[in-house]
Parts: structure tokens; C-alpha cells; sequence
């Protein structure tokens, strides 16, 4: 059933309509803010704040021991980063 304008209004205060149509994060199930809408994380093909994302990357880099190709050495490598 269709809402009036006044009934409209009225659930736009609400926090169901404030949230309309907004996406939570899949770890800590906030909404995500504008800037993860704009340029979207995903952690296990599915949709997490930007704090959740680089905290699991995080994780990740303990889990590892870093990040990278190990360091070569020998021909056509001085180990200058310049």
C-alpha cells in the first residue's frame, strides 16, 4: 500500500528509513559509510567496511610473515631502493 507524503516524512525520521537501502558490513554489520560505497572492499567475495577489510589484511600479514616476493639477490640486483 502506497505511504502518504506525511507518512513519508514521518518514517524518514525513523531509523529504518534513514538506513534505507544501505549496505552493512558482513564482520562488524555497521553501515558502511560513503566512502565504501564509493570504492567497495570485499573480504571473502562479500562486502566489509574499510577498518574491517584492512584489519583482516592485517591478520593476513601476521599470519605470513609479510607481504611481497622474497628478496633476490645476486645479478641485476644492487639492493638499492633508488
Amino acid at each position: 500500500m502506497p505511504m502518504t507524503f506525511k507518512e513519508f516524512q514521518t518514517w524518514m525520521e525513523t531509523d529504518e528509513g534513514k538506513n534505507f537501502g544501505r549496505t552493512k558490513c558482513n564482520i562488524c554489520h555497521e553501515f558502511l559509510d560513503a566512502l565504501d560505497e564509493q570504492e567497495p572492499y570485499y573480504v571473502n567475495k562479500k562486502r566489509v567496511c574499510s577498518d574491517c577489510y584492512y584489519g583482516e589484511f592485517g591478520k593476513l600479514i601476521d599470519e605470513q610473515g609479510g607481504i611481497g616476493v622474497p628478496h633476490k639477490s645476486g645479478h641485476g640486483c644492487s639492493g638499492d631502493l633508488d
